[in-house]
C-alpha cells in the first residue's frame, strides 16, 4: 500500500458501507458526487494549536543522542573490568578432557555481563567481571540435565556434565561519549564551528521539526473533523474493490517475503483470522475510499483541479522528499512507481488541504 495520500493522515472514522452495485464508475472527477457523498463543515474547522516552543533541554537531549551516536573505543587498564564493559578474550570448553570446539574460539569480544553474551555457558558472562587485560582463569560449570545447543552434534557428551572454561583476556575497552567541544563540532557538523554555533544550529533544525509536526497534525485534526461531518450514501464498489485488492496484495507480499502461507501468517503475526481479514479490507477500502470523496467532493465545490504544470511541480516535490530512501533515480522512475493517477490525487490533497 504506496498511497501517498493516507501517509499524510492516520484517520480511523468508519461509515457503514452501502453497495453501488451495477454503477458505471469513470473516475472521481466524472461522477455525480452529491450522489455518494454529503458534504459537512469544511471551512472555519477548529482545531487545537500544538506547541512549536524549544526547550534548552531538547537541545541538550538531541546533543546527547548526537554524542551516544559517536561513542569513542577507550581501552581500559586502570581498573577491573565491569558491566557495560567489552573485552577481547580466548576460550577453550572442554569435558572430560575432550574440547567441544563449539564452545571454543579466539579474539572474540564480548559485552561484559550481558544477558547476550555466550549464553550457551551458563554463568559465563558473569566471570568476566572483575577481570583485567592479561589475566587468566578457568571457569567451572555444570551443564544443566536439560541442556540444548543446536551447534553441539550429540547434546548427551554436555548434558548434565562438569565442564571448564579456560580463558585468556586479551583486551580490555568501553565505548566513552566524546566531549562537547570545537573539535567535536567540527565532525558532526557541516557549518557550525563552535559549540555555541552548534547548540544553534540543533536548535533551528528542532524548530523546523516541530513547526513540521504541528502542521502535519493540524492537517490530520482538520481532516478528520471534515470527515466527521461527512454522509456517505452510497460507495462506489469500483473504489472498493480497488483498495481491497491493494490491501490484499500488500499482506500476501508480507507472508510470502517471510515464507508463510497466507492464512498461517494474518494468523501468526496478528490473530486474524481468514473473516477477520476480510472485515479488516472492508474498513481499510470504507475509510479509503470516504477520504478521497471528501477530497474530490472539496475540490468540486471549490473549483480546484491540477494542471500540467501544477502536477510537475508536485511530481518534482515528491521525488526530492522520497525518491532516494525508495531507490529511486529519476522521476520517471518515481512517477512509475507511484503512478500518474496517485500522485495526481496527492498534489489535489496539497490543494484542498
Amino acid at each position: 500500500m504506496k498511497r501517498l495520500l493516507p501517509l499524510l493522515l492516520s484517520l480511523t472514522l468508519l461509515l457503514p458501507a452501502l453497495c453501488g452495485c451495477g454503477e458505471k464508475w469513470e473516475g472521481y472527477e466524472k461522477a455525480d458526487l452529491d450522489a455518494y457523498i454529503t458534504l459537512g463543515n469544511y471551512v472555519g474547522v477548529e482545531y487545537s494549536l500544538v506547541s512549536t516552543e524549544v526547550t534548552d533541554k531538547q537541545v541538550d537531549e538531541a546533543i546527547e543522542k548526537v554524542r551516544s551516536d559517536n561513542m569513542i573505543k577507550s581501552e581500559v587498564t586502570s581498573r577491573p573490568s565491569a558491566k557495560n564493559d567489552y573485552v577481547v578474550i580466548d576460550y577453550t570448553t572442554s569435558v572430560d578432557a575432550g574440547v567441544i570446539s563449539a564452545l571454543s574460539d579466539k579474539d572474540k569480544t564480548f559485552a561484559v555481563a550481558s544477558t547476550y553474551t555466550l549464553k550457551e555457558i551458563p554463568g559465563f558472562s558473569e566471570s568476566l567481571l572483575d577481570r583485567r587485560a592479561g589475566d587468566t582463569y578457568v571457569f567451572e560449570l555444570t551443564f544443566p540435565a536439560d541442556y540444548k545447543n543446536d551447534s553441539i552434534s550429540d547434546i548427551t557428551l554436555m548434558a548434565g556434565k562438569k565442564a571448564k572454561v579456560e580463558v585468556v583476556i586479551d583486551s580490555l575497552f568501553e565505548y566513552v561519549k566524546p566531549e562537547l567541544n570545537d573539535e567535536f563540532v567540527g565532525k558532526v557538523s557541516k557549518t557550525a564551528k563552535t559549540v555555541a554555533e552548534y547548540k544553534a544550529e540543533v536548535r533551528a533544525q528542532l524548530k523546523a521539526e516541530a513547526e513540521e509536526l504541528a502542521k502535519t497534525t493540524m492537517q490530520e485534526d482538520v481532516w478528520a473533523a471534515v470527515l466527521e461531518g461527512c454522509e456517505v450514501k452510497k460507495y462506489p464498489s469500483a473504489e472498493l474493490d480497488k483498495y481491497k485488492t491493494e490491501m490484499q496484495e500488500y499482506y500476501e507480499e508480507y507472508a510470502s517475503y517471510y515464507g508463510y502461507e497466507f492464512e498461517e501468517f494474518l494468523s501468526t503475526a496478528y490473530g486474524y483470522t481468514p473473516e477477520q481479514f476480510e472485515k479488516k479490507k472492508t474498513e481499510y477500502a470504507e475509510s479509503s475510499v470516504l477520504s478521497d470523496l471528501a477530497l474530490y467532493a472539496v475540490a468540486a465545490k471549490e473549483g480546484l483541479s491540477v494542471n500540467e504544470e501544477e502536477y510537475k511541480a508536485g511530481l518534482k516535490r515528491y521525488f526530492e522528499m522520497t525518491g532516494a530512501e525508495l531507490g529511486l533515480k529519476t522521476e520517471q522512475a518515481f512517477e512509475e512507481y507511484y503512478t500518474t493517477e496517485m500522485i495526481m490525487q496527492s498534489v489535489l490533497w496539497d490543494e484542498v488541504i
